[in-house]
């Protein structure tokens, strides 16, 4: 046999080879993860302690448990030893001076399309805040005295708030969406001396000024003030000015930062209130830091390569806390146009790789991800549903190494929904569904955290760890700045089995010192306990200690009701579980003691029931005559419409194991969308319970009266 024959019949047998081993290696590789899921399936993997305890248990609560990393002592400042939120702020300017800070889209007209983002550096923005803050003293501020700030999220927001914490000035948040009574008792409760706003909000201002002697000036982010608007402020006692016009005075005239310390107030938040008044929680610089360190201790991947969208308003301790946190770090923030209905835009122009939200928010990314499958041919369908089942068993057995080759032939399309380069997600605000959360982390292939906290300690409480298998209904671990425990509160006791339950109570660090002007409901809620020398904040919120050391939120100590079985209904619960259905975009859960089922006003997902009432061939007659995102009345009044939606609350129920008396008895279908412009909902989009009851009280009379047979047995 010569040469020419050799050569290839060598190649030929070295190319079987290496098929044949490669074959090999790749079956090897298959059965090790079929191995390794079925002895998953006999033994599944669990949480690790994700907390631990301390101390002696007393009678009535369970044990104190903290962080893993905390158990000699919580944290008061973060990694770099910064203990004021001007310390934070100057350490990034040194660290990142000329990398960009803040960006911010132009819009010109009300219909023109947004530019691309502008950015001003770190070192631009530390030039501006001192200008400002050295403008402020030279209209007569001094330490302590309080700017209100009225207006949505924008990067001059920031630059007032900065300026603040430069000069030991307090910052009080006005609300967007107060009535007039609210921003009356909040400007003239705080005293607030200034105010930062917008044109469209200064008739408001002005309004003020009668019942609100302290505030003397106005302070417009415009900077082109008209001859009547001055006249207008004049006559009711109050000076005009542009934002500009601030920092050209400080500018002209400078003066050196007053830095604070750790224990001076920094802002008085004022809760947005579900049942009455707003209360103004006072907040330490301390308070905050330590929540920042501890936020930084649990998510370690944050980084000067991140970008964040902001978005979710600066009047709430969620979003000034997250933008602290990611600025420790020298990340850009680009802030939205001010306009919810445009964010999509604002996404997928900045494509952030950090994205914060409430559960309504990633239930509506969520859904728009489902409709947007749906829409595909029926082989993709198959194809994305097949995958997000593989992913789910791959997640849940600790296994997340094969999800960069699904990403590649599925998900990486669904991830442009949010910019394309997300890399981790952060939920808050209440309790995030099960299928939600695992669907979208599965879409992401991200870190997708939930977080727990209130006004009164700084946002910061509980963080589900990222590297849990499980971390649905979970409201994570205790951060290293608090420590948390569960005192018995109704039918919820530490004694339950087999999980502990009882009204959340936290001490450290990041709580707060109570309200402002207020001793009584301070000293109702800020308990200081004679043994273990620590205040405790009492939440209201019912939570339970899971297996892994990890809290569940399951209710409110207020909210919950008897229903005439004696069966103990936690509604807050049930409408986070409820409103993971596709149909919905708001429920509210209702019950009586004397009845034996619930009920609820639904509001229809407009989108989604509009398409349904396509596919069934039903003709909208009314579509035209009302604006998205609310639903036709025509349609909402649909009897088979009214079924599906009952359908697939019961199945959401079911997929939850929610028990046959948390099962909703009959609902009735609202059309107008829920707004904290209406009244019904926060700020933070929480129901107002006693004044969603008053508004609909007729309506879920009728909903008894006309209950199905089969749910008023």
């Amino acid at each position: 046999m010569t040469m020419q024959y050799l050569l290839p019949i060598g190649l030929a047998v070295a190319l079987g080879l290496i098929t044949s081993l490669f074959n090999v290696l790749f079956g090897l590789l298959v059965a090790s993860i079929f191995g390794f899921l079925f002895l998953y399936a006999l033994n599944p993997l669990k949480n690790p302690k994700c907390s631990i305890e301390i101390g002696e248990q007393k009678p009535g609560q369970t044990r104190i448990r903290r962080s893993v990393l905390r158990e000699k002592a919580l944290l008061t400042t973060t990694s770099t030893g910064a203990s004021t939120l001007y310390e934070i702020f100057e350490n990034a300017v040194k660290m990142h001076k000329d990398k960009p800070c803040y960006g911010t889209r132009k819009q010109i007209s009300k219909d023109e399309v947004a530019k691309e983002y502008t950015w001003e550096t770190y070192s631009t923005i530390n030039k501006r805040m001192l200008n400002f803050g050295s403008g402020l003293l030279n209209l007569g501020l001094t330490s302590g005295s309080r700017l209100g700030f009225y207006s949505e999220n924008r990067a001059d927001w920031m630059v007032a708030a900065h300026a603040c914490e430069a000069f030991s000035l307090v910052s009080v948040s006005i609300y967007d969406t107060l009535g007039e009574e609210n921003r009356i008792f909040i400007v003239s409760q705080s005293k607030i001396a200034a105010v930062v706003t917008k044109r469209i909000h200064l008739k408001n201002i002005i309004s003020l000024a009668k019942d609100c002697p302290n505030l003397q000036h106005v302070i417009l982010f415009e900077s082109d003030i008209t001859p009547d608007e001055i006249s207008s402020c004049k006559s009711n006692n109050l000076n005009l000015y542009s934002f500009t016009q601030i920092e050209d005075s400080g500018s002209n005239s400078p003066h050196e930062p007053i830095p604070p310390k750790a224990d001076d107030l920094a802002i008085i938040m004022y809760t947005s209130g579900t049942t009455q008044q707003p209360k103004g929680v006072l907040i330490t610089h301390k308070n905050l830091v330590a929540t920042v360190g501890g936020v930084i201790e649990t998510v370690p991947t944050l980084s000067h390569d991140d970008v964040y969208l902001s978005y979710l308003p600066l009047a709430h301790i969620l979003e000034r806390a997250v933008l602290t946190t990611v600025l420790s770090h020298g990340a850009r923030v680009g802030f939205f146009q001010g306009n919810i209905r445009k964010l999509d835009d604002d996404t997928k122009t900045l494509r952030p790789t950090l994205f914060a939200g409430v559960p309504k928010v990633f239930q509506r990314v969520a859904n728009s991800i489902h409709q947007k499958v749906a829409s595909q041919p029926r082989i993709n369908q198959l194809i994305f549903k097949v995958a997000v089942s593989l992913s789910k068993l791959l997640l849940s057995a600790g296994i997340t190494s094969i999800s960069p080759i699904l990403d590649q032939i599925v998900f990486n399309k669904v991830k442009d929904a949010l910019g394309g380069r997300i890399r981790c997600m952060l939920s808050g605000g209440a309790p995030l569904g099960h299928d939600c959360h695992e669907f979208l982390r599965i879409c992401f292939n991200c870190p997708f955290t939930q977080g727990y906290g209130l006004t009164e300690t700084c946002g910061g409480c509980t963080i589900t760890p990222f590297f849990i298998p499980n971390p649905y209904r979970r409201a994570g671990a205790p951060i290293g700045s608090v420590e948390i425990k569960l005192v018995d509160s109704g039918n919820y006791l530490s004694t339950n089995s087999p999980f502990a339950q009882g009204e959340v109570c936290i001490a450290g660090p990041s709580v707060t010192s109570g309200y402002y002007e207020m001793k009584e409901k301070t000293l109702a809620d800020f308990r200081y306990d004679q043994e273990d020398k620590r205040t405790w904040f009492h939440t209201g919120d019912v939570g339970q200690w899971n297996e892994d050391g990890t809290l569940s939120i399951v209710g409110r100590t207020k909210d919950i009701f008897k229903l005439d079985s004696g069966e103990y209904i936690a509604p807050e619960r049930l409408e986070g579980i409820y409103s993971q259905s596709r149909f919905l975009s708001n429920i509210f859960v209702y019950g009586e003691s004397s009845k034996s089922a619930v009920v609820a006003i639904a509001v229809p997902d407009a989108a989604h029931v509009l398409k349904w009432a396509e596919g069934k061939g039903i003709k909208v007659e009314d579509k035209d005559s009302v604006s998205f995102p609310n639903v036709p009345a025509s349609l909402c009044k649909n009897e088979e419409l009214k079924r599906e939606i009952l359908g697939d609350l019961k199945r959401v129920g079911q997929g939850a194991r929610l028990n046959r008396f948390e099962e909703i008895g009959n609902v009735y279908l609202e059309g107008v969308f829920w707004t904290p412009q209406g009244g019904l909902v926060t700020d933070a989009m929480k129901n107002k319970r006693p004044v969603l009851e008053k508004h609909y009280k007729s309506v879920l009379e009728d909903l008894y009266k006309n209950m199905p047979s089969s749910s008023s047995s």
